[in-house]
């Protein structure tokens, strides 16, 4: 039974009976999962709950459940996760970790993906400290099931061909929500992680293309090309509720806007902001606080998404490749 609400005091109730429709008794020690206490107070992992009991091939038990993980001040910026632990039963009842808790690190079902002929590279495990994602090759028609849009994509505006997406603007923008926006993205999966993606944005009238890291039309960081009457600028701006800045603006000549690399990187405390134009040497732009993206701040609690965008004159397109993911 999942209680205490979903967030920091999200914890996990459990009750038996040898009949279905009762009478029950709760167990005795319940929460039998549960972070908000003073052994996991400083945990990163909180708001536990939402639990499922699983009996593996070589009879060992875990518990799957929804959790998050926290960066500065106890905010969280990736969202509900899954996570795993070992289930031990104690005088029929099931004790989770030993003490309750879920662990940092859990590698016991190895063993049962292989009795299953799991290939844990294959899907969603994340196997190793860093995980590399090209998003789309020469070859790809579609994008892979991990990009995601925001409400329902218009076809006419996306286009994927020989490695390079072509998105094109439909007179929405970043800001605006409960509309259609030409915008791809997949959610960041780690707190340390890095983002590149080379960009090109053509017409000569308004429009914007870029980088972002998303919440919600209210609150995102944005690394992008923008074409103004006066030339193409490279801008880093933010948007949180009634605040918008533009934290950098660089004038760029059109040779040095023919090929963009775009860069957002982020730990604990920053996303930081670069570009290279040669895509070998980077140069720094910004750094903003993580804070001001997190559930706590900007509301919402599926976590953040680092978007490819096309916004502004319906004329224009950009067009991105070598779109790369790296975390830890």
């Amino acid at each position: 039974i999942a209680e205490g609400g979903t967030e920091m005091g999200h914890s996990e109730t459990i009750a038996r009976s040898r009949r279905i429709e009762g009478p029950y008794e709760g167990c005795p020690h319940n929460p039998i999962l549960c972070h908000q206490r003073q052994l996991t107070q400083n945990n990163v992992i909180q708001g536990t709950g939402h639990a499922d009991l699983v009996e593996t091939q070589d009879g060992r038990w875990y518990m799957v459940c929804l959790a998050f993980r926290t960066m500065v001040n106890n905010m969280h910026n990736t969202g509900r996760e899954t996570f795993l632990a070992p289930v031990e039963w104690v005088d029929g009842w099931p004790v989770v970790n030993g003490n309750g808790t879920i662990p940092a690190e859990v590698t016991a079902l190895t063993d049962c993906m292989e009795l299953s002929g799991y290939d844990g590279a294959a899907g969603y495990f994340i196997t190793s400290d860093a995980c590399r994602l090209t998003g789309w090759g020469a070859d790809d028609t579609r994008l892979g099931p991990e990009w995601i849009y925001l409400n329902n994509p218009e076809p006419d505006y996306y286009a994927l061909s020989d490695g390079t997406l072509t998105l094109k603007p439909n007179g929405t923008d970043l800001d605006t929500d409960g509309r259609t926006l030409t915008f791809v993205g997949r959610r960041l999966e780690h707190i340390d992680f890095a983002t590149t993606v080379e960009v090109g944005l053509k017409g000569c009238e308004s429009a914007q293309a870029g980088l972002t890291i998303y919440m919600n039309g209210g609150s995102h960081y944005d690394l992008c090309l923008d074409r103004r009457a006066d030339g193409l600028h490279l801008v880093v701006r933010y948007r949180l509720g009634r605040l918008m800045h533009t934290a950098r603006d660089i004038m760029l000549t059109e040779s040095e806007g023919r090929s963009v690399t775009l860069r957002i990187a982020g730990d604990r405390e920053r996303y930081q902001f670069a570009y290279s134009t040669d895509g070998r040497d980077f140069e720094p732009l910004a750094e903003m606080d993580t804070r001001y993206l997190s559930t706590e701040t900007a509301g919402g609690f599926t976590g953040l998404v680092a978007g490819l965008f096309a916004t502004g004159s319906q004329s224009a397109a950009a067009t991105f490749r070598n779109f790369v993911y790296e975390g830890k």
